[in-house]
């Protein structure tokens, strides 16, 4: 967003040093200049490539983010998702767990106001979203916790009660798993899965 606006600024610089080059030095000026001019492309070539590392994925730049905001609750769950996604279940529990303590803290801050549904609802996908790391490290008990934790936050969630049955199912606790689906079908009639 900054690059057009700032190759405006970086043409006035030119244009300026480029009249001041000329009236100082006279007779080299166009010399001097073309220097100049190289030097602060130069620059601004490797500071360029420094910030475009940013921008290589989601994982360095909420890294970066994080850099200056280190309690920014929402960043700190977006970078757990980018390691969810890449398969780094330990980083992505690692950010999770922050991001949850996060949450926890603004929903306590929260209490009473309308802003106390939107913090409840992070926390429960929170929980959810470790459920799955959990899952896919293949912890089937810390994961029926943790859908356990999410459900204090919303028992109303088709989603939790599905993924409830499938671990209990996978536990062999089939008597567990025939209740959560039902619940799951209870809540959402028409849920394919």
């Amino acid at each position: 967003f900054l690059y057009f606006p700032f190759f405006g600024f970086l043409l006035f610089v030119i244009i300026v040093f480029r009249r001041g080059f000329l009236l100082v030095f006279k007779d080299r000026g166009k010399q001097v200049g073309a220097i100049a001019f190289a030097l602060v492309a130069l620059i601004f070539i490797f500071v360029t490539r420094a910030q475009s590392y940013y921008w290589q994925g989601e994982i360095p730049l909420f890294q970066r983010t994080l850099y200056f905001q280190p309690n920014f609750g929402r960043v700190r769950l977006l970078l757990a998702k980018a390691y969810y996604f890449k398969g780094d279940y330990p980083h992505a529990m690692s950010e999770y767990k922050k991001a949850l303590a996060i949450m926890e803290n603004y929903l306590s801050k929260a209490k009473g106001s309308e802003a106390e549904s939107v913090y409840r609802f992070f926390a429960k996908e929170i929980h959810f979203e470790l459920a799955q790391c959990y899952e896919g490290l293949g912890d089937l008990k810390s994961a029926i916790v943790e859908y356990r934790k999410a459900q204090e936050f919303d028992s109303r969630d088709d989603r939790i009660y599905n993924n409830l049955g499938i671990n209990y199912l996978y536990a062999q606790d089939l008597e567990q798993a025939a209740i959560c689906f039902q619940k799951a079908l209870e809540l959402k009639p028409g849920n394919i899965t």
